[in-house]
């Protein structure tokens, strides 16, 4: 009888994400909501395009420069909490190599928080940005 030597391919491998990165993920979907709840916010008060009605409003200026200074913070929370994943991560992948285990997959995992911890700063940069934009041309004569 012949021997078959069965191999496995570890990419092929399903592995559960860690509580660390769940949390991040559930966190930056929180951080999702609100920025659009913001967003539809100020567009409630003014719809696209339809910004010069509005002119002349101090009460919607006075609540786009509150959207503002939230979304700045929000976008300070996010950094945050990617920054904070960050820290956790590290070290446990650092165990995991000193243990002689591989790394793969804490590393995937760690470069798919990061980059959704990016993606959702970039949204909310945006999003800060159109209300800069909605501020200055209320501003202007």
């Amino acid at each position: 009888m012949q021997e078959v030597y069965v191999g496995w391919d570890p990419m092929m491998m399903i592995v559960e994400p860690s509580t660390r990165f769940t949390t991040l993920t559930v966190a930056l979907v929180v951080v999702w909501v609100v920025g659009l709840a913001k967003l539809l916010r100020v567009w409630r008060g003014a719809p696209p395009f339809l910004v010069r009605r509005r002119f002349g409003d101090s009460t919607y200026l006075q609540s786009l420069e509150e959207v503002r200074i939230s979304v700045t913070q929000w976008i300070g929370l996010t950094f945050f909490a990617t920054g904070f994943f960050l820290v956790l991560a590290i070290p446990a992948i650092w165990d995991l190599r000193e243990k002689g285990v591989s790394v793969h997959f804490p590393v995937r995992e760690l470069s798919a928080g990061l980059g959704e911890g990016l993606i959702t700063a970039w949204g909310l940069f945006l999003l800060r940005w159109h209300v800069i934009r909605r501020i200055s041309a209320l501003s202007r004569p």
